[in-house]
């Protein structure tokens, strides 16, 4: 259920439509998620087994499976949290928690990306440093193959990596329109985004994990798969704007902090 409220919340999806990296988004499906942050504020209810509650979370997370039917696409429905959980999840993470905890954690930790992303202003010389440091499509690759085995998961990174990764006018058109779009951007998605506070609050009612020790993770361990993230989720988040703007490590940094 976490994850759904960073999902209602769609910063990623906001955020990769106005900077053009993925299509703009679907009325009709961004339209499903309208009052659905307000059904999955009872964690303590929930974790009580209250049938009010519970129908609350269940038409919640039924609405999100009717978005990603509208728009024809898992946008609605994959993002930053389970791009995480695939990363921890292959490092051995967690075993035998179950994949929603995972995913909740994510959530949380996609939140504390977003406020580190947003920590200090980005112009149009940062986003000319920006264009000029980031890494090759080659050398993406190669930082792929150095980091998963031949075979399936390899395979679904570097499709990944090769769908996402811009060409360098590109790149250069979409960090200048987001250095010209910064601070309106900013309030948009700071409307978005729960307080991450807030939600490991509630995860903390609703009896879930709320940190990295509960899945056998040391901060740093933590922290070090948003820097795998990017290259586990076919869809544009919070960890692929902050590889392209170089903030990628204060991301990684701030998911590591206690």
């Amino acid at each position: 259920a976490a994850s759904d409220v960073y999902k209602r919340q769609g910063a990623d999806w906001l955020a990769a439509a106005a900077l053009g990296a993925e299509a703009s988004v679907e009325p009709a499906a961004w339209a499903l998620r309208d009052g659905l942050p307000g059904r999955l504020l009872h964690p303590r209810e929930v974790a009580r087994g209250d049938a009010a509650a519970r129908a609350e979370l269940f038409s919640a997370l039924a609405s999100a499976g009717l978005a990603a039917q509208r728009a024809r696409s898992p946008r609605p429905v994959s993002g930053a949290p389970h791009a995480l959980a695939d990363a921890w999840a292959l490092s051995g993470a967690g075993r035998g928690a179950p994949r929603g905890c995972l995913a909740g954690f994510g959530a949380l930790c996609a939140l504390a990306a977003w406020d580190a992303l947003f920590a200090a202003p980005f112009s149009a010389a940062d986003a000319d440093r920006a264009a000029a440091a980031l890494p090759s499509a080659e050398a993406r690759e190669a930082e792929v193959a150095s980091l998963f085995p031949d075979g399936p998961l390899r395979r679904r990174a570097l499709a990944a990596v090769r769908a996402k990764h811009p060409a360098p006018d590109e790149l250069r058109e979409r960090l200048a329109r987001l250095a010209s779009l910064w601070d309106p951007l900013r309030e948009k998605l700071d409307a978005e985004l729960m307080h991450p506070q807030r939600l490991r609050a509630m995860l903390e009612a609703a009896g879930c994990p709320a940190g990295p020790a509960a899945f056998g993770l040391a901060p740093a361990r933590a922290g070090a798969a948003a820097l795998a993230a990017p290259m586990l989720s076919p869809r544009y988040t919070v960890f692929d704007l902050a590889l392209e703007t170089g903030r990628l490590p204060a991301a990684a940094g701030a998911i590591a902090a206690p």
